[in-house]
């Protein structure tokens, strides 16, 4: 999932997942603190779509042309090599390692 997410923000594509969605994956580390404090008992998951999951008529996801997924390889390796060079030329991987060996 966490891949997917990325590839449909690089893409500029719509989410595969919803508010509900969200929430769902929210809540589980509530519940299942909950649980655990009360032995491992099972707890109801709660349905924030009051039914409507039900509703939905199929879902497709959405893909980029090989075009676009180039074009936004291709310009996020640009800011990569950018992000590099800027950081070779303030020298600050160098800066870090100086504060870092202070502590």
């Amino acid at each position: 999932m966490d891949a997917r997410l990325v590839y449909c923000l690089q893409n500029g594509l719509p989410l595969d997942i919803d508010v509900y969605d969200l929430a769902e994956w929210c809540a589980l580390a509530e519940l299942g603190a909950l649980s655990m404090d009360n032995g491992c008992a099972a707890v109801s998951f709660p349905d924030f779509t009051r039914g409507g999951w039900n509703e939905q008529q199929g879902f497709r996801h959405a893909y980029a042309s090989s075009e676009d997924e180039a074009a936004a390889e291709k310009a996020a390796r640009e800011s990569t090599a950018r992000q590099q060079e800027l950081a070779a030329k303030k020298k600050l991987w160098e800066k870090y390692d100086k504060k870092q060996s202070k502590k």
